[in-house]
């Protein structure tokens, strides 16, 4: 076995393409060389049609063939590209996962979301060494995505349950579109349906849970935490309450005028914080934490698994730190000259064995 490899691990997801590109081996574990991130809104048209379009497709197919560049400037070895729900759950997702292939060699894997919560619990417990620590003393775990939210409680180092909720931040908001503009209080018209729909699995699953940790997962932590000022993966419920509020009073595009917080990221910000308070216990000697946790840090400790490479409790830093060029593509064009105008540390060669994209000449 070479003593590293350059792995490039790619989240195909209902909001954004993210592509995470790392060093892997078995000295140093996991460095991270790069993370780009591309939007598109592939959920809002799976969740409101059924299917995804031709032109979005086209979209995706154009974004793997930048990813695939950047893929051969660091001399990518070895890559795993998954899908989640918004592929999952349209109807042409066949013809989507095809045209991705023949057009530009990259094979993408459509993965359940079972699948998907055990590579995010699975980063989470590698890449935090309290991990262990809070799953004895209790945690209820609420990971929401675009599409579905997932509540898991773990007491004695044991799981005592985990369940899928069908309506994730992105699908409530296109259930709810056409009410949005017909109404002068669409925070509680949300609240109310998230709360109905929520309540239903609370009675049968949810009731009374023992814990003493509270995590909140999902794409929209990070920027929760970066409106609050918090660097560290503590938060309160009042700073939970503080984003509520300037989310709800000045909507999406203040916050991303003011904080920087990207626009699709911000409008699903609402409906995340509501999942969250409503599994959120009154008690205020429970502890809320907020790791910054995505799918493609889990497809790096897959990968770094069963390649039988070394992986360590090493916090943020291990999946790049402030090292990490952090690229959000899509929006941006001179942002995107500038990627491809800039040196990279590893020299453009072919993708030898596992995976080699045709696209790359």
């Amino acid at each position: 076995m070479p003593r590293y490899k350059v792995f490039a691990a790619i989240d195909l997801g209902s909001t954004e393409i993210t592509m995470k590109i790392a060093e892997v081996s078995k000295k140093n574990g996991i460095s991270v060389l790069d993370t780009v991130k591309y939007d598109l809104p592939i959920g809002k048209e799976s969740y409101a049609v059924g299917k995804i379009s031709y032109n979005l497709v086209d979209k995706i197919c154009n974004c793997f063939e930048e990813y695939l560049r950047i893929m051969k400037s660091y001399g990518v070895d070895e890559y795993v590209c998954y899908a989640t729900t918004a592929v999952r759950e349209a109807s042409n997702s066949e013809y989507i996962i095809d045209q991705i292939n023949i057009r530009t060699g990259i094979k993408v894997t459509i993965i359940s979301n079972e699948e998907e919560r055990f590579l995010h619990n699975k980063a989470f417990a590698l890449n935090n060494s309290y991990f262990d620590d809070i799953i004895e003393a209790g945690a209820v775990l609420v990971d929401v995505a675009s599409g579905s939210v997932q509540v898991s409680h773990y007491e004695q180092s044991k799981l005592k349950f985990s369940q899928n909720l069908p309506m994730g931040s992105l699908r409530v908001l296109e259930n709810l579109s056409t009410v949005k503009n017909s109404t002068t209080s669409f925070s509680s018209v949300l609240e109310d349906f998230i709360k109905a729909g929520i309540n239903n699995y609370k009675n049968v699953f949810y009731k009374n849970p023992n814990y003493k940790y509270f995590v909140i997962m999902g794409n929209q932590v990070r920027y929760i935490k970066k409106i609050c000022g918090i660097s560290s993966d503590s938060i309160t419920e009042e700073n939970i309450d503080d984003v509520y509020k300037i989310i709800s009073e000045y909507g999406p595009q203040y916050v991303e005028d003011k904080y920087e917080v990207p626009y699709d990221i911000a409008k699903l910000m609402m409906p995340s914080i509501l999942f969250y308070k409503m599994f959120m216990s009154k008690d205020k000697n429970k502890i809320i934490i907020a790791p910054e946790i995505s799918l493609v840090d889990g497809i790096l400790v897959e990968y770094v698994e069963k390649n039988a490479y070394t992986h360590s409790h090493s916090g943020p830093a291990a999946w790049g730190g402030e090292a990490v060029q952090n690229r959000r593509l899509g929006r941006d064009r001179a942002l995107r000259r500038k990627l491809y105008n800039h040196r990279l540390r590893y020299t453009a060669q072919g993708l030898p064995g596992h995976n080699q994209p045709s696209g790359l000449r």
